[in-house]
């Protein structure tokens, strides 16, 4: 089985991993649609099984940013059920979506009859704290082209979008895809204006590295692209 960067089964004795998937319910969300809000109390947890979920955080002064993309496997949403705080993050589907939902009721069983359960919440709680760390040296650090680079190479290659080092030169995939995400939507993701967003696509439009289409963005270089990461 192939696992995400965020997928509880990974960490999982057999035993477990079945109890955690039988007491999972299915649910479906259109593309736009809220999974939950900022600051909403939190009775829930989620297994993403298709599509693909944005998280985002929102400041009282009406900026936000946007630091990671969910994908099939990643699972979310556990730290209210931890500790009984409202929701500290927006969740919302990008696509159309289906997820696992675990109720608190379930989650506080698993807990109470497999010891290794609540490690492995600790793990996951590890793992998306790091992607938060990476993300905000990301944005304190590094120039606007290099975070554009590297968040546009993360979702060409279906990576954590979280803003942390790429792979090595000469190691990008040469074929071509399409990253949907608008440019209001990297601008959000990297921390930057979308104007100063315009202005690196523009310049990796002409060296040939992207083009840019309507609600996306097609990848004709990715070594390119990479290119950009190791100018800083």
């Amino acid at each position: 089985m192939a696992y995400t960067k965020f997928d509880l089964l990974q960490w999982m004795e057999p035993e477990l991993s079945r109890a955690f998937v039988a007491k999972l319910r299915k649910r479906l969300y259109r593309p736009g649609q809220l999974i939950y809000q900022q600051g909403s109390p939190g009775t829930e947890m989620f297994r993403l099984v298709s599509g693909h979920v944005r998280i985002s955080v929102l400041r009282p002064d009406g900026k936000h940013i946007t630091y990671t993309l969910f994908e099939p496997g990643d699972c979310f949403g556990q730290t209210s059920l931890v500790d009984h705080e409202p929701r500290p993050q927006t969740t919302e589907a990008s696509t159309a979506v289906e997820v696992g939902v675990l109720s608190r009721s379930a989650f506080v069983q698993l807990s109470t009859e497999f010891p290794s359960f609540d490690r492995t919440i600790m793990r996951l709680l590890s793992a998306q704290l790091r992607v938060v760390s990476h993300s905000y040296e990301g944005a304190s650090l590094d120039a606007v082209t290099v975070r554009v680079a590297r968040q546009i190479l993360a979702v060409h290659r279906g990576l954590p979008s979280n803003g942390a080092a790429t792979r090595a030169a000469g190691s990008a995939s040469s074929a071509s895809s399409t990253v949907r995400l608008s440019q209001s939507e990297l601008a959000a993701m990297v921390g930057a204006s979308r104007q100063s967003v315009n202005k690196v696509l523009q310049a990796f439009r002409q060296h040939g590295w992207i083009r840019i289409d309507y609600g996306g963005i097609t990848v004709l270089d990715a070594a390119g692209i990479q290119q950009a990461c190791n100018s800083q």
